[in-house]
């Protein structure tokens, strides 16, 4: 994973934009200069998710578990056209520092959410394969009654077939579960930047 060279604006790389601006921090009442880092992060299992995360911190490398869970609250609010700009400037080696800290932190979040949905994984695929098996037997021993009270040979055939079926469904669906079981967990940054915040006593 790697970060572009930064520019004034925009990063070589359109996806992933440097931001500026100022905010008032109007729950936790802090105040300072923060380099932030926002993340997609995707979790590919039996059930998929994608989430942005923030990672905040302040210009001493220290991450703020508190600003992070409210940062994209804080940018949907405070940025705007009209937005107060900060007078602070970007520090790129303090950028850099910070950087290495917030990708850490990332490698963390990463390895719990690998975790956390392989726990889930187990415990669903554990459940729709018994479920899967359950309707199979009911669907099977349905078709065997009326393939024992069959005579005609062509609806024995017919009803053997059936079965068949059945059996050859309940294999393509237990496959392609077990092909779920594989959990992929990745992330990577769409922007970064540097906010300057006010409490409300400022």
């Amino acid at each position: 994973m790697a970060f572009h060279t930064l520019s004034p604006t925009v990063q070589s790389d359109p996806g992933t934009r440097m931001l500026k601006f100022s905010a008032q921090d109007e729950l936790g009442g802090k105040s300072g200069i923060y380099y932030f880092f926002l993340f997609y992060l995707s979790s590919r299992a039996i059930v998929n998710s994608d989430e942005l995360i923030a990672v905040v911190s302040d210009v001493g490398g220290n991450i703020d578990q508190e600003l992070s869970g409210r940062f994209l609250k804080i940018l949907h609010d405070n940025l705007s056209e009209d937005s107060v700009k900060p007078e602070a400037s970007f520090n790129l080696d303090v950028f850099d520092a910070i950087k290495d800290r917030a990708l850490e932190f990332m490698s963390g979040v990463k390895n719990q959410r690998e975790l956390a949905a392989e726990q889930r994984n187990e415990g669903l695929i554990s459940v729709r394969r018994a479920t899967i098996e359950k309707t199979f037997e009911v669907k099977k021993r349905r078709a065997e009654a009326r393939l024992e009270k069959a005579t005609d040979s062509r609806i024995v055939r017919m009803h053997q077939g059936e079965i068949r079926n059945l059996e050859s469904k309940l294999r393509n669906a237990i496959a392609e579960l077990e092909e779920k079981r594989q959990v992929s967990v990745a992330y990577e940054p769409v922007a970064y930047g540097l906010m300057e915040l006010r409490s409300n006593n400022q």
